[in-house]
């Protein structure tokens, strides 16, 4: 099994991981500050960072990106939509593009886009894998052309 995944900025969750330390750190000093000190305290704030940070978790787990070929199957996650699975007796033919790779599949194309990949280098290495993949499994692969 091969698997890729887009090296993007947004994949290095720096970010969030310091908002979420910063959130739950004025998330306590205010419970600390009620319980102790008892002083007012604003919960539609601390519900809002806490809603925040869970948000965020949630749409980063939510949006992992990927594409996978296995041996029987290729599947990929290039969108908040599911996940598209193909099983190698669905393909008939295989045709490369510049934006990414083409199935077809019961006279119905399925489009690979590579846009989320952010190099050509990462781009180019997957349709290779594909290609080595196709001709594994002795599937028609036309290159771009």
């Amino acid at each position: 099994m091969k698997e890729f995944r887009p090296q993007q900025l947004a994949n290095r969750p720096i970010f969030l991981i310091a908002f979420t330390l910063l959130g739950a750190g004025y998330t306590v000093w205010l419970v600390y500050d009620y319980i102790v000190l008892k002083s007012p305290v604003n919960w539609y704030a601390i519900a809002f960072v806490l809603g925040v940070i869970a948000l965020q978790w949630y749409s980063r787990l939510a949006k992992s990106y990927f594409v996978r070929l296995k041996d029987d199957r290729i599947e990929w996650k290039n969108s908040t939509k599911p996940k598209s699975i193909l099983l190698t007796a669905e393909i008939k033919e295989i045709v490369e593009q510049s934006y990414g790779v083409d199935f077809l599949v019961e006279k119905d194309w399925k489009e690979l886009s590579l846009d989320i990949f952010s190099s050509q280098q990462e781009q180019r290495t997957i349709v290779e894998e594909v290609k080595k993949w196709a001709e594994a499994h002795s599937i028609a692969f036309e290159p771009k052309g």
